[in-house]
């Protein structure tokens, strides 16, 4: 495969990505104040990766610096969108594996979807961003049940959830992978 390079949206003289994945500089030419003027040489840039594990490159544009996600800058160069979706995914999972065959546009759920059934989020059990309880707490919530004596009415009040949570973890329906 040949390695194309097309302006980044926004970008356009200031900077290039390919298809390979690397982002360049173009050459520009500075003016001074005293009237002489010089070629900076455009270069490949840097690089860098996010806390999240995505690889970005600094941008600049009228004296303004922004990051800006490799993967993205591909896809909008690259890959046809022409359903207007808003994310990319990452077919293989590989957040700094930014080939074009690996890209693809989605919508949110779509690749919250894909993260959870590949394994790369783990979205249940004390990980949700709604759980109330841990783990630990659902396995005494089983060993304190009673019924007639430790009811669910008293388990929701002391765990501070609601009735219906306690029956759900104790019926089996809720918190499956807890045992």
């Amino acid at each position: 495969m040949e390695e194309k390079w097309n302006d980044i949206k926004d970008y356009t003289g200031l900077y290039q990505v390919s298809n390979f994945g690397k982002i360049k500089s173009l050459d520009k030419i500075v003016n001074y104040k005293n009237y002489a003027t010089r070629i900076i040489k455009g270069k490949l840039l840097i690089q860098q990766t996010n806390i999240h594990g995505y690889l970005y490159v600094k941008l600049t544009k009228n004296g303004v610096k922004s990051h800006k996600l490799i993967h993205r800058l591909i896809a909008e160069a690259f890959i046809p969108n022409p359903d207007n979706l808003p994310e990319i995914n990452h077919k293989n999972g590989i957040k700094s594996d930014n080939r074009i065959e690996n890209l693809e546009w989605c919508t949110r759920i779509e690749n919250i979807h894909h993260a959870i059934k590949t394994g790369l989020t783990n979205n249940s059990g004390e990980n949700h961003y709604y759980s109330k309880l841990t783990e630990k707490q659902v396995l005494e919530i089983r060993a304190k049940y009673i019924p007639n004596k430790y009811s669910t009415r008293m388990l929701a009040k002391e765990y501070n959830v609601n009735q219906a949570t306690i029956m759900y973890i104790l019926n089996g329906k809720n918190w499956k992978h807890v045992i």
